[in-house]
């Protein structure tokens, strides 16, 4: 999985209240990566 390219869609889909939630599931996601 490409995980640069989820995350940028992810990000283009957010708005600034879920950028934090965001940050944090990918924080998780390279955690267990």
């Amino acid at each position: 999985m490409d995980y640069r390219k989820l995350i940028i869609e992810l990000l283009d889909m957010a708005d600034e209240r879920k950028l934090k939630l965001i940050y944090c599931y990918v924080r998780a996601l390279l955690g267990l990566g």
